[in-house]
């Protein structure tokens, strides 16, 4: 029995990458398909890197698909040793990653920007830093997805009073007062439940990135795009449970460090690869009708998106954050990494 048991757990695992001397195995758990942009570009690459870099000391076994955990657990997981390794998407860990989630919020940038302002953030002294550490996680990687847009299976919204009585799925919860100012209806969904949500018309419509509509077959249920909104993106890490981290020789450590910059920046061109590829392969296709909103339109929402900020900001003052030191440290943080025209900072 014993024997058919320690079977079935090997069979689970996707990625073995191993050396002849392994001293650390480590489980890397995701809970995105393994086909997906971030997953084939990113994480499995950067396990099998890290066993040969290592000559062998740390092994990495990868489990996709959810396997030892579901999106919002990622932290549970690494915090009870269920897993070592784990893709954190920040916007589901809202009361966990609290300060976080002001990058997460609609700042004018594109992912490719966002993505290695918050890189810095998590190795500089600072706010970011800090709410890290208390949760004993350390950030291996950091990418951030392409723009959010408006979308739907196949009606075109071009205003904001169009939404009125429609049902649209959130990036977050600091969008929920924004669409009831104007007669929507927010709806919390994960991106791995949207599917569904969409074909039973639980949702009219989503603000998602299209970056990552393969990895969900959603190009099977979406069918129109806005192209010119720039909503919001969204950041997404790899932590590691601190105190193995900290259990590792420091040049194995400098190693992990290392290789999670590279995958951060091969996870991020990647991913903003796909996004113009999907996009021009769905029109090809003739699967997906893309259009724009007026500028007038473009600058209503803005004015709603700068607002969602401010409410954020004071929000968290209210409950004792000290919202203002963090949005200083956002600034001078991006201040920094444009002028080092938002490369992946070497530490």
């Amino acid at each position: 029995m014993r024997k058919f048991l320690v079977m079935g757990i090997a069979m689970l695992s996707f990625g073995v990458y191993q050396g002849a001397n392994a001293k650390e195995v480590l489980r890397f758990a995701y809970y995105l398909n393994p086909t997906h942009t971030y997953a084939a570009a990113a994480f499995e690459p950067f396990a099998k890197e890290v066993a040969s870099a290592t000559d062998g000391r740390i092994q990495i076994n990868t489990f996709p698909s959810g396997q030892l955990g579901k999106s919002d657990a990622s932290i549970r997981l690494l915090q009870t040793g269920i897993a070592d390794i784990a893709f954190v998407a920040t916007p589901y860990h809202g009361e966990e990653l609290t300060l976080s989630q002001f990058y997460n919020l609609p700042l004018g940038l594109k992912g490719s920007e966002l993505a290695p302002i918050y890189w810095r953030a998590v190795h500089e002294p600072g706010k970011i830093k800090e709410e890290l550490q208390k949760l004993g996680l350390r950030v291996l990687l950091v990418v951030a997805n392409p723009s959010y847009e408006l979308q739907s299976k196949s009606k075109k919204y071009m205003a904001l009073a169009d939404l009125k009585g429609q049902k649209i799925r959130i990036p977050g919860p600091a969008y929920a007062e924004f669409l009831k100012d104007i007669g929507a209806i927010p709806t919390e969904i994960a991106s791995t439940e949207q599917y569904e949500a969409i074909e039973r018309n639980l949702i009219d419509a989503t603000i998602y990135t299209i970056s990552s509509w393969s990895g969900f077959k959603l190009n099977e249920v979406l069918h129109t795009t806005t192209t010119n909104l720039n909503i919001v993106s969204a950041v997404l890490t790899v932590a590691m449970n601190e105190r193995k981290f900290a259990a590792l020789d420091s040049k194995d450590q400098e190693i992990l460090v290392d290789l999670g910059r590279k995958y951060s920046e091969e996870g991020q061109k990647a991913i903003e690869r796909e996004a113009t590829n999907a996009m021009k392969r769905y029109v090809e296709e003739d699967s997906l009708q893309t259009y724009k909103w007026s500028d007038e339109e473009v600058e209503k929402l803005d004015g709603y998106l700068s607002e969602i900020r401010e409410h954020w900001v004071a929000d968290a003052k209210s409950k004792g954050y000290d919202s203002g030191a963090l949005v200083e440290e956002f600034e001078r943080m991006e201040k920094n990494t444009e002028a080092d025209n938002f490369d992946f900072k070497k530490y």
